[in-house]
């Protein structure tokens, strides 16, 4: 039964693969010559290598400490555990937590496996960092949304899927990924390993009442306003990593210059380029999770170099599918200006306010708008392409079906062909709009 799902799969993703004579676009992923067929070429993107195996990896962690982590499974004391790698290495001692929030919370109420965050030491790190998230996922959305961040440009994750076992027990298909505040990620990521670095947002089951969002509107010039909504991760030399003025001074100026003022601002203080790309995919994939549609799931980083500020997508599972029907004013039929001139509220929590000035300033000019629309048209002809996104998807399935256990499978093929109907829908309403641009 797994096997024939599998193939009509296939057969549905080879069918959508076939759709670009009804787009008027040409497939534009290709092989590279002289290489590994597993790694891939959208045309106007970067290279991007697929992994050539699913890696198995586990925790061990002691019963008493598992029992600890789950009394208190949203704010629990790091506990001790090991890792090992793919290779065999055992990594001993290493910080062991749960991760996420409301995804955690469903983990919980339906007893099943948890996500996963791993600390390693100064001296052992795994895969050249220090934290490392797992997700049980299996499923491609988020591996799919990362990737196109990275292929556009943005700075993001590059995530790999890893079967996971804890305590020697197989606990299925995982998404392995990196916490953005690490040296050697902002390295890869902008040549830099120091900088003023916030995790945007605090939202747990346990303490709605103290949840705070980061819609990057000015809060006043007092420090602890800005706690929990802008959690500081890293700083740049000679600042405290207590001390917020660089968002503070940053929200203050986004707020209060005048519309006269923005492009000179936004210029000299803020990754356009970066930016906009982020808001094309972001908008392609319907991530309403995440900014602008909610004020949380990013990161904010000041590159001490350039003095500019970048965004940092995070926690893109909800991606490539209809919204929920209290939600539906979200999905595949949403404009490509969604949410830059007016707020579509998130309807379950109305204290998460409807200012976005970082997106809502921006477009408020013509050309900046202008600039939106003709990355929005490269894209779609590159890495946003239906064809490419259908190769892409098939190829890491390919992968993951050597490895994965029936049930993770059936999930998977269930999963792929919700994506692939959501990117040929998606696509034929982008090209719509963009066409009477």
């Amino acid at each position: 039964m797994g096997r024939l799902m599998g193939l009509l799969i296939f057969a549905l993703l080879a069918l959508f693969s076939g759709c670009s004579e009804e787009t008027g676009l040409s497939p534009t992923a290709v092989e590279v010559s002289g290489t590994s067929p597993s790694v891939l070429a959208p045309l106007g993107a970067p290279l991007i290598e697929l992994p050539t195996t699913v890696p198995r990896v586990s925790i061990n962690i002691s019963r008493e400490n598992l029992r600890s982590l789950n009394r208190s499974p949203y704010r629990a004391e790091d506990v001790k555990g090991t890792f090992t790698d793919a290779s065999g290495k055992s990594f001993e001692d290493v910080a062991l937590n749960f991760r996420g929030a409301y995804a955690l919370m469903k983990m919980i109420e339906a007893g099943s496996t948890r996500n996963w965050k791993v600390k390693f030491s100064k001296d052992s790190r795994y895969q050249d960092r220090r934290e490392w998230n797992f997700n049980y996922e299996p499923h491609l959305r988020q591996k799919l949304a990362y990737d196109l961040m990275h292929f556009a440009g943005v700075p993001a994750a590059i995530p790999h899927h890893v079967m996971l076992s804890v305590n020697g027990v197989d606990h299925g298909l995982y998404l392995q990924f990196e916490d953005p505040d690490n040296k050697g990620w902002l390295e890869a990521q902008f040549s830099e390993h120091q900088g003023d670095l916030y995790k945007i947002g605090y939202d747990t089951p346990d303490d709605v009442r103290n949840r705070r969002f980061g819609e990057l509107t000015y809060l006043g010039p007092d420090p602890s306003d800005y706690k929990n909504s802008y959690n500081k991760k890293m700083s740049r030399s000679g600042v405290s990593k207590d001390d917020p003025s660089s968002i503070v001074n940053f929200t203050r100026e986004l707020n209060q210059i005048s519309d006269a003022q923005i492009p000179a601002f936004f210029e000299a203080r803020v990754d356009v380029d970066a930016l906009i790309s982020y808001l094309v995919v972001a908008n392609f994939i319907v991530h309403w999770d995440g900014y602008p549609g909610r004020p949380k799931n990013y990161w904010i980083y000041l590159n001490p170099s350039t003095n500019k500020w970048s965004i940092i997508p995070w926690d893109m599972d909800a991606v490539f599918a209809q919204p929920w029907v209290w939600n539906r004013d979200r999905g595949t039929s949403s404009s490509i200006f969604t949410q830059f001139d007016s707020q579509l509220p998130y309807r379950r929590h109305g204290d998460e306010g409807m200012e976005r000035p970082l997106v809502r300033r921006l477009m408020k000019h013509q050309h900046y708008r202008d600039r939106y629309v003709d990355r929005y048209r490269e894209l779609t002809r590159s890495v946003l392409n239906e064809p490419f996104l259908i190769h892409h998807i098939t190829a890491l399935t390919a992968l993951i079906r050597n490895v994965a256990s029936r049930a993770d499978i059936a999930n998977l093929d269930r999963d792929n062909a919700r994506i692939a109907r959501f990117i040929h829908t998606r696509s034929k309403h982008v090209q719509r709009e963009l066409s009477q641009q």
